[in-house]
């Protein structure tokens, strides 16, 4: 996914088709997402390991891929006559909503303001 990203700055004519293919992708997300805050009932936190696995995919999904989707959002477009206008992509926003749904609740809530406004 992170390639498919860094493709689309450098081949703005085949844009089209390389956000149709990650939005599969990202509509195809099946990893589980822990962000870290959980623990179980006797207080202590889950295992290294596990949260290391769960933390990376959601590291990554924070600080990386879901930012950098976010800037596909929006496209600038200029009219014939010269003046700049900015259009949603339906299908970016769809797939994110899809996979901010997959994250837990109180994320979730925080991100999707984000995507409404």
């Amino acid at each position: 996914l992170q390639t498919l990203l860094n493709n689309l700055t450098r081949y703005p004519d085949q844009e089209r088709f390389l956000i149709a293919t990650m939005c599969a992708i990202i509509d195809a997300f099946h990893f589980d997402v822990d962000t870290g805050n959980s623990s179980d009932d006797s207080g202590t936190a889950a295992t290294d390991e596990e949260s290391t696995k769960g933390n990376g995919v959601w590291r990554s999904l924070n600080n990386r891929i879901i930012p950098k989707v976010e800037t596909f959002l929006v496209k600038e477009k200029i009219d014939k006559h010269g003046s700049k206008s900015k259009c949603l992509r339906s299908s970016v926003a769809l797939a994110l909503m899809k996979l901010f749904q997959k994250l837990p609740i109180a994320t979730f809530e925080a991100k999707l303001p984000k995507l409404v406004t």
